[in-house]
């Protein structure tokens, strides 16, 4: 790799290339060489191959994180310098579809739905959807992403109505989490205090059960002195 940056450096581009192409072939796999492979393309001013170079290793990838991280990788190129929100958006979404619960994704398409050409508040909803309706993302997380749309209510609507219909929203979802969590929380106390009676009525009945000191002591003396009469009777 650092004789095609030799190369690169002295402006031959074409050999680097062949160089970062020979490598990738005898070692495929290997994310540095992509990514090497990725961004001499960009640099040269191919940056449609950039993303189809990180395209294709999340398609020869077996590892379902390695596919997410290549995908993500050429959202951001098709992004950015081939400037295609549509491609960008539909790679992301295609890496959602590997892993619903993975918060980077999600992270990335909210980026990408801001950052990148007009905003438009059906692909928004759109993505907060895909959040609360995915049951493995963490409350916390969920939560993160209600706040994150209200910022972006905020900063991107033109309409008041519709920011104050966001505020209103957010506010009644958290009295139902709150209201919610604090049912879950009164159930455990009641099963905790239940089963502390429980127990306690258990060892009540134990102790009523077995014999106490001073009882245990007589009918043992009441034993032994049984067994010297009767030694004494047998002599």
């Amino acid at each position: 790799m650092k004789w095609a940056a030799f190369e690169e450096e002295r402006c031959n581009t074409t050999k680097a290339q062949e160089i970062l192409s020979t490598i990738d072939n005898n070692l495929p796999g290997m994310a540095l060489v992509t990514i090497r492979r990725a961004g001499l393309a960009r640099r040269i001013g191919s940056p449609e191959d950039a993303a189809q170079i990180y395209l294709n290793a999340s398609e020869s990838s077996d590892s379902q994180a390695d596919k997410i991280f290549y995908l993500i990788k050429a959202s951001k190129v098709q992004a950015k310098y081939v400037e295609s929100k549509e491609e960008a958006r539909e790679t992301l979404w295609k890496a959602l579809e590997l892993d619903r619960s993975n918060k980077r994704v999600y992270l990335q398409l909210l980026d990408l739905e801001t950052r990148y050409g007009e905003w438009e508040e059906e692909r928004i909803e759109k993505v907060f959807e895909a959040v609360n309706s995915t049951e493995s993302l963490s409350p916390e997380f969920k939560e993160h992403c209600w706040q994150r749309r209200i910022e972006i209510f905020e900063e991107e609507c033109d309409d008041v109505s519709r920011i104050l219909q966001t505020y209103e929203s957010y506010q009644n979802r958290h009295k139902k989490t709150s209201s919610s969590a604090s049912t879950t929380t009164a159930t455990k106390t009641r099963k905790r205090t239940n089963s502390t009676r429980s127990s306690e009525s258990s060892s009540k009945t134990a102790k009523l059960l077995s014999p106490q000191g001073d009882t245990a002591k007589s009918n043992s003396w009441d034993f032994n002195n049984y067994g010297n009469t009767y030694r004494q009777f047998d002599k």
